[in-house]
């Protein structure tokens, strides 16, 4: 056909939501990369954001009220229905939706007739805390026997009352089919997620593996470029491995190790270095992107220590 007789394709059109967590991480670096993708290549995306930080205001009882909505957010459910009929999106694609976003969307979407599809970043539906991980070890009581173990174990902040919380919401939705059935389309960054979700019940034929990617390539140094220092960038927790980091770190005196990100663990392993005298440490902090893409092309290598299961992590 010719230019005057060909067809026009109109844009897609995708909703993308996403619940913020309180400390940034990954993921939340994944859909900012995703999004800006998208729109550079002509996609029409309208990126619905929420955050954890919603969870902390007002009064007591409002707190436990939203406790109450992990299940099912009537807020996000208005919210995604107005959004559905404003932008008319092809398909709906979410990120993480706990623990204000809520399932709710799923049904939003489903009821106005838009597809869904779904990236599980973490193990979040097997597992209360989303990690696999429990005393300093790879677990998967939850995923081979029922999610009361992570009850039981206090799994989710060492709580068993917020533990209970979780597990109670991801078991019912297991038990109303909503991990089954509201959900067209799952990704995963890895074969390694794709088999978990299997073993947890979803169909395989529903999981498509996309593994995490950089956006805009950040280019790289020349060797003589690089800088003689070791890096290490990531939420500073337990699982991730940064306390034992250290550990090796004190027979490494003369080699320089930079320490990007922040967590709960940041102000143990602060005093760790001091107590030791470790003038070889150096915590940046969270930074900005600039920040990050510098510091990545510097080092003269990076370090994953991950004591826990890593799911294709972006860095």
């Amino acid at each position: 056909l010719s230019d005057a007789q060909s067809p026009r394709l109109k844009p897609m059109r995708i909703l993308i939501g996403h619940n913020h967590y309180k400390i940034p991480g990954g993921e939340d670096a994944v859909v900012a990369a995703e999004y800006s993708l998208l729109r550079d290549f002509g996609v029409d995306a309208f990126l619905y954001k929420r955050s954890n930080m919603e969870l902390d205001s007002g009064s007591l009882p409002a707190k436990l009220r939203n406790m109450r909505q992990w299940s099912w957010s009537p807020e996000t459910y208005r919210d995604i229905r107005a959004l559905v009929r404003r932008f008319k999106p092809d398909v709906a694609h979410f990120h993480n939706i706990f623990y204000v976003i809520t399932p709710a969307a799923y049904f939003a979407c489903r009821d106005a007739g838009v597809p869904v599809v779904q990236s599980q970043h973490n193990f979040r539906l097997v597992c209360s805390n989303g990690l696999l991980y429990r005393q300093n070890k790879v677990c998967e009581d939850c995923l081979n026997k029922s999610l009361w173990q992570g009850v039981y174990h206090g799994c989710y902040g060492n709580s068993r009352v917020l533990t209970a919380f979780i597990a109670r919401m991801l078991m019912d939705h297991w038990k109303k089919r909503t991990w089954q059935d509201r959900v067209d389309m799952y990704i995963t960054a890895s074969q390694f997620g794709r088999q978990k979700l299997i073993k947890a019940g979803i169909d395989g034929a529903k999981i498509a593996v996309k593994p995490n990617f950089v956006y805009p390539d950040p280019g790289g140094a020349a060797a003589d470029q690089r800088k003689r220092y070791a890096l290490y960038v990531g939420r500073l927790s337990r699982e991730k491995g940064v306390n034992i980091l250290l550990e090796a770190w004190r027979s490494l005196p003369d080699f320089q190790l930079r320490v990007v990100g922040d967590g709960p663990l940041l102000g143990l392993l602060k005093d760790y270095v001091k107590r030791h005298g470790m003038s070889n440490v150096e915590f940046c902090g969270h930074v900005n992107q600039a920040e990050y893409e510098r510091h990545m092309r510097e080092a003269g290598f990076l370090v994953v220590p991950s004591l826990c299961y890593e799911n294709f992590p972006r860095i």
